[in-house]
């Protein structure tokens, strides 16, 4: 298990992701197909919320081995819309994500950073 992401959880990151930027969808309407799906909380039995969703999504992006997979499923989804994403683009929405899912941890934050060649955008 990887020290950066320790938690675990039943929700498919992978999965998330896709469905977030491969179908378009909202994560309010990703919730409702998970849901849907018979794929709930094992807490509440209630879907999930759009936040959780949106943390695994990012926390599987985050992960150095699926940077490329991630990266292309956003970058078709601009391209739907007509809008080129950039690798600059990419690389700060990386760092600001980390900083959301490292919960603001500098030093999570900056070892992600480091280990990623990336650089601290304000």
């Amino acid at each position: 298990m990887s020290t950066m992401f320790p938690r675990t959880s039943p929700l498919d990151g992978e999965r998330c992701w896709k469905e977030w930027f491969q179908s378009g969808s909202s994560l309010s309407k990703v919730s409702k197909k998970l849901a849907d799906e018979g794929i709930v909380s094992p807490k509440t039995q209630k879907p999930y919320t759009i936040m959780s969703i949106k943390y695994w999504a990012w926390k599987w992006a985050l992960m150095e081995e699926n940077y490329d997979e991630a990266f292309d499923y956003v970058r078709q989804r601009f391209a739907t819309e007509g809008r080129i994403f950039t690798e600059d683009e990419w690389r700060r929405s990386l760092v600001e994500n980390a900083k959301w899912v490292f919960q603001y941890s500098p030093i999570k934050i900056n070892e992600f950073i480091e280990k990623r060649g990336l650089q601290n955008y304000t």
